[in-house]
């Protein structure tokens, strides 16, 4: 992701801070990067205590707390884009038995475990697989067109999809009274995003490594019936921790979501419906009703 830094800043360094919870211990991790590839500084806390630092503007020497890395080479100025957390987890033995190591593990399955992916045009997605995947493929492969037919129906999309064998490879068409025309051809842009979004869907329900996912203006295309309808299906996931951004305010519905899961995004905070008034929020109140008079702050 190449445009991660604020264009209006005049540093060229942009710092990232991260906080995760894993039941009661709490781990931070915070970086630096000068570009896209290379990392100046990175530090990783666990419980308040530094479990590694370094910083590359002084020294390309790391320092770390983690029972298992005495032996571990700790001179990186030959590899200036690799990430000390990376190292460790890659090139070391931790003792499986240190609390805080098992913490640490428990970060970087769940950091290898999120996805971030968007709609809007193509499949750009960040995380989780390194391998490309084509939306028929994925489909055909996994035997999923007639789920996926029921799928766009159930969306509103009258259809009837069919596989299409050529020389080259499998297709997905819309199969007519008298012609079957390929899909994306004819595809609308809603219809393209909900394939894309069913695909993802489906690695949601059945790989449960998955621990976070980030959709990116997940309902660019879709109607208001088609978002709650999204969101429903997203709600019978259990296992992953989703968050959505949208600029739709009738998705602001205790319907749908609780308000302490519904949050405001200002350029200088992020703040939930709840902690944004001192009224008492209860079901029978409208929430985009309060929002638009200008309750929340």
């Amino acid at each position: 992701y190449e445009n991660y830094q604020n264009a209006n800043s005049n540093s060229n360094l942009t710092t990232f801070k991260f906080e995760f919870k894993f039941k009661d211990n709490k781990v931070k991790y915070e970086y630096n990067k000068k570009n896209l590839r290379q990392v100046e500084s990175e530090k990783l806390t666990i419980n308040d205590k530094e479990f590694a630092h370094i910083d590359k503007t002084e020294s390309f020497f790391f320092t770390s707390n983690a029972k298992g890395v005495e032996t571990l080479s700790k001179d990186m100025e030959d590899s200036p884009e690799l990430s000390i957390i990376r190292y460790i987890d890659n090139s070391t033995v931790l003792e499986k038995k240190d609390q805080n190591n098992k913490i640490f593990k428990e970060f970087m399955n769940f950091v290898s475990n999120m996805l971030y992916f968007r709609s809007l045009g193509e499949n750009n997605y960040i995380g989780f697989t390194e391998h490309p995947f084509g939306i028929y493929d994925y489909i055909i492969k996994n035997n999923l067109l007639k789920e996926f037919n029921d799928f766009l129906n159930e969306a509103g999309i009258s259809c009837n999809l069919k596989e299409k064998k050529t020389d080259a490879k499998a297709e997905i068409c819309f199969s007519f009274k008298n012609k079957e025309i390929d899909f994306f051809k004819i595809a609308s842009s809603g219809t393209t995003s909900l394939a894309l979004f069913y695909v993802w869907f489906q690695e949601l329900k059945n790989n449960k490594d998955l621990k976070f996912v980030f959709i990116d203006e997940f309902d660019a295309f879709y109607h208001f019936r088609l978002s709650k309808l999204i969101i429903s299906k997203l709600k019978e996931i259990t296992n992953t921790q989703i968050i959505l951004t949208t600029h739709n305010t009738s998705l602001l519905s205790n319907d749908l979501l609780r308000p302490d899961c519904y949050f405001l995004m200002y350029p200088n905070k992020i703040k939930s419906l709840s902690d944004s008034t001192d009224k008492e929020l209860r079901e029978a109140h409208n929430i985009e009703k309060m929002y638009k008079a200008g309750a929340f702050a």
